[in-house]
């Protein structure tokens, strides 16, 4: 899913908390962005067409 958009994380960027941490790049980036490793910062209140999260649901124990 790399190369979709750009995936929020729960990981503040900074100290103040104004920023967060933001990974995988996105489809209008460079080949480079989409990995996971890579990582930006935006401003969470951000709205953008290149920016969005990923559901994730934890399995129940059997």
């Amino acid at each position: 899913m790399s190369g979709n958009v750009w995936e929020w994380t729960r990981t503040w960027y900074d100290d103040d908390k104004k920023y967060r941490i933001v990974r995988g790049g996105s489809w209008i980036g460079y080949q480079w962005f989409a990995r996971s490793s890579f990582c930006n910062w935006s401003i969470p209140l951000m709205f953008n067409d290149d920016l969005g999260f990923r559901v994730v649901i934890a399995p129940k124990d059997g």
